[in-house]
């Protein structure tokens, strides 16, 4: 039995009719004038100068798309979840539950779920990331400029550039969301898990969650502007016509409701998992996507303690409009070369001349639009031929902010002493960059729900119902993050020809750096 759409009240999901905006890959999102209206707010419009995929496009160069499509994707694509999930023919769950109030607010949820983006934000984040999360409300978590977007009208005018221009233009967002009947903090409130009632878990699983809408959109959108096949073949119409909802059973034996796919959604669920498992590999992590963004990340962490007026500096600018993709490294390049910069200024007393000479060979060469970069590859590091390596340094990079960089420092001036012991000499040491991948925790992987002939359903982990998805799952690390240390072109071209067995005697010399600052490293923590 068909169940109609709530077309009058929800025009949205009326996706065949005009008006409407055509997105690649070959999506159409409907897009009515209340959606229009806000879409056209200057809150929105950033988001056109804000690439999705950072420094990707220096090795794939039609990967230049901006958050702003992705955001357009998303909604067009929660809009098929809610299609899909209102004419659920196992269950009538989400159409007894949730009222057009309720679906209204999810879908301008996943609009906006990217508004507190800014360029590079996810290199930036990585920075203040530690073994227990990301570092909520600091100056880079761009989750935390979203929030206040939606909900701190101050903060929403000086972003807009203050004065009455900022005013105005902030009054005109919330009158945008006003015609929508949704405010701000509802918004802000599904985004960050903050729910009204438990039944809204399965709303914010479309917008955040194993199988959610963005992950659906940015794989698919981002391999075909990277011009791989990776994300292209993930089956989206059988995905949907398995969507339902089940109730599981939480660890502390509470049951709720939860996004999950029937038995047929297997397939394009392990299609999913695999795309972005490849994507990490070949696109976002390519290596010379990691050299960008290791090296602007070294830049950073040696910036931070070195400038007066820095977090100040960046919070006022980081949602302006004016700002460019590549804002912060000329600025942060023009601080460096001159010793000011707008607010900020050098404290020359904590930057030898040498650190700051490789920060400006650091930023120049991420600035380079070559293809390539002036850095590269001098040894790789993976769990799956040296395990104990490989998590002696997750060790060393997982230690509190406070010891973090004086330890990685430490390490990395104990890698080039015992290389140049070996007769190996990799230069000034304030131009090795070890890049070594934030750990995170493993995500949930989603339900799948079996029915049998009278509706009696039994649901597991798709981890549990496929073995593929287990599997992938436990490999990620090994297929994916890989440790690597980074030089300039001259040093790694000069190891090369130098020395026959060089990859073995650099391996050595970092093992022994590792295990000996690693060893102090949890002395520390444990305040041994």
């Amino acid at each position: 039995m068909s169940h109609a759409l709530p077309y009058e009240k929800l025009p949205e999901l009326l996706t065949l009719q005009p008006p409407s905006v055509r997105l690649a890959p070959n999506d159409r999102v409907r897009l009515p004038d209340v959606y229009t209206r806000l879409i056209d707010t200057a809150v929105f419009q950033r988001l056109r100068g804000v690439r999705q995929l950072g420094y990707v496009d220096r090795v794939y160069p039609d990967a230049t798309h901006s958050r702003f499509a992705h955001s357009l994707g998303v909604f067009g694509t929660a809009v098929g979840y809610v299609q899909a999930l209102w004419q659920d023919q196992q269950t009538s769950f989400f159409r007894d539950t949730f009222k057009y109030p309720d679906i209204r607010k999810a879908l301008v949820a996943a609009l906006l779920h990217d508004i507190g983006q800014y360029p590079n934000s996810h290199v930036l984040e990585d920075t203040e990331r530690t073994a227990e999360g990301f570092l909520s409300g600091s100056m880079f978590d761009h989750e935390n400029y979203t929030r206040l977007l939606l909900t701190d009208f101050g903060f929403l005018e000086d972003s807009l550039g203050g004065g009455k221009a900022g005013h105005a233009a902030a009054v005109e967002f919330h009158r945008a969301l006003e015609g929508l009947a949704v405010t701000g903090v509802e918004v802000a409130g599904l985004l960050k898990g903050d729910l009204t009632r438990p039944e809204e878990s399965v709303l914010r699983a479309i917008i955040d969650g194993p199988i959610d809408a963005d992950k659906m959109d940015y794989l698919r959108r981002d391999a075909h502007h990277a011009g791989v096949a990776f994300g292209v073949s993930i089956d989206a119409h059988r995905f949907y016509e398995s969507l339902t909802c089940a109730s599981v059973e939480k660890p502390d034996g509470d049951e709720v409701h939860a996004l999950a796919l029937t038995e047929k959604g297997r397939a394009p669920a392990e299609q999913l998992l695999v795309a972005r498992g490849h994507m990490f590999r070949e696109v976002y992590w390519h290596k010379t996507v990691r050299a960008h963004e290791a090296v602007l990340a070294a830049a950073v962490a040696r910036l931070r303690p070195s400038v007066e007026g820095f977090e100040t500096w960046f919070r006022r600018m980081v949602l302006s409009p004016s700002t460019t993709d590549d804002w912060f490294v000329r600025s942060a390049l023009s601080l460096v070369e001159s010793g000011k910069h707008e607010d900020m200024h050098l404290l020359a007393d904590k930057m030898q001349p040498e650190e700051r000479a490789a920060v400006v060979a650091h930023l120049k060469s991420v600035l380079t639009t070559s293809g390539r970069t002036a850095y590269k590859t001098l040894l790789t590091v993976t769990r799956r031929e040296d395990d104990m390596l490989y998590d002696v340094l997750q060790d060393v990079r997982d230690v509190s902010l406070a010891r973090r960089e004086n330890l990685m420092n430490e390490l990395i001036g104990k890698f080039a002493a015992r290389a140049a012991d070996a007769g190996l000499s990799l230069g000034s040491v304030h131009e090795i960059v070890l890049d070594v991948p934030a750990r995170r925790s493993p995500a949930n992987t989603g339900w799948l729900v079996e029915f049998d002939e009278v509706g009696t359903q039994s649901t597991v982990t798709l981890g549990d119902a496929s073995e593929m998805w287990a599997q992938f799952g436990r490999q990620f690390h090994d297929q994916a993050r890989h440790v690597r240390v980074f030089v300039p072109w001259a040093v790694r071209e000069r190891v090369k020809r130098e020395v026959r067995n060089g990859d073995a005697i650099l391996r050595s010399c970092l093992r022994d750096a590792a295990v000996e600052v690693g060893r102090r490293a949890v002395q520390l923590e444990l305040g041994v």
